[in-house]
């Protein structure tokens, strides 16, 4: 009796698990479907401008500017000489005692891991033994003074730049000279004379904007700063000077397919899953012989990887026909 239970929860998790999987793919395709109808919109809504000349006819309207994003001053802090970025994004990394439990446990463990932020310690359940250092280099934000976007003041669109460019550190672009580095970030010690890393060391690394083109799509807010304080959602900032299609349907879509792509390949993965946990349970029946020479559980994860790829097939098809 028990072995029929069993053999009916584990079929019941394959239906539930296959189930699971189709959905993920319906929600893909239709998350697709659904991206396309508003790229569509806002192609059809958006304007191209001349950045080098603000218009505040184009005021309230979706515009897209491409232009030479600028500042009148480098950027650096006390462990980077200045440098030719707009924007410079500080990430800080301190080795610090955390509290962490495990699973059914409410017993706390406490070990050393790098926090890019300042843990609390007052918060554990045995903060005598285990307190951290003060944080005293904080992660930031440094925008150059200035900032210009061709013809549009440039301080609105460098606070809603996000840096995504990897400054690569080298002893030329260091304020200290000698300063250590490893793993691409700046290391600091509490004891310079210290081999190994100790509670209270960090790690500092940068992520950077640099002067050139960019392709801003936004809503107008005024002639001066093009993006108001408000920010939006639909307010996008791309390096490169693009053209309206290629911002629309190159960096956007190709975004936005592979995301909902990535949801239905996921779909596509729990269906196998659920798929091999069923049949599996039948596999002493199956033979694909002589097409294909694979019998037993073999042949069930042959059947199984087929039918979620054409299932996957039929849902990225119906994606694109919208």
């Amino acid at each position: 009796m028990l072995q029929r239970l069993s053999s009916r929860l584990g079929a019941g998790l394959g239906v539930f698990t296959v189930l699971c999987g189709l959905s993920l793919m319906w929600v893909g395709a239709v998350r697709d479907v659904d991206n396309r109808q508003v790229i569509s919109e806002a192609a059809r809504l958006a304007v191209e401008i001349d950045a080098d000349h603000p218009d505040a006819s184009k005021n309230g309207r979706m515009v897209i500017a491409a232009g030479k994003l600028s500042a009148s001053s480098k950027l650096g802090d006390q462990f980077l000489k200045p440098g030719d970025y707009v924007v410079l994004q500080r990430h800080v990394e301190m080795l610090q005692w955390v509290e962490r439990f495990e699973p059914g446990s409410d017993k706390p463990e406490y070990r050393l891991e790098w926090a890019p932020r300042q843990v609390d310690f007052f918060r554990f359940q045995e903060p005598q033994g285990h307190e951290n250092p003060l944080l005293t280099v904080k992660p930031e934000k440094l925008v150059a003074s200035g900032p210009r976007f061709s013809g549009f003041d440039g301080a609105q669109i460098t606070a809603a730049i996000t840096p995504s460019d990897m400054l690569e550190l080298t002893p030329e672009n260091l304020a200290q000279p000698g300063q250590e580095v490893a793993g691409n970030k700046i290391i600091v010690r509490r004891d310079p004379t210290s081999k190994v890393f100790l509670l209270g060391d960090m790690r500092i690394g940068y992520k950077v904007t640099r002067p050139g083109d960019y392709t801003v799509m936004a809503v107008q807010s005024d002639e001066r700063t093009l993006l108001g304080s408000d920010k939006r959602d639909s307010t996008m900032i791309l390096p490169g000077a693009l053209t309206k299609e290629e911002c629309l349907y190159g960096s956007l879509e190709r975004g936005v397919e592979w995301g909902n792509y990535s949801i239905m390949i996921m779909g596509a993965v729990l269906m196998f899953f659920g798929l091999c946990s069923m049949l599996l349970k039948v596999s002493s029946r199956l033979d694909l012989r002589p097409k294909l020479p694979v019998h037993g559980p073999a042949a069930a994860f042959v059947v199984a990887a087929g039918v979620s790829l054409i299932v996957l097939f039929v849902f990225c098809l119906l994606a694109l026909i919208g």
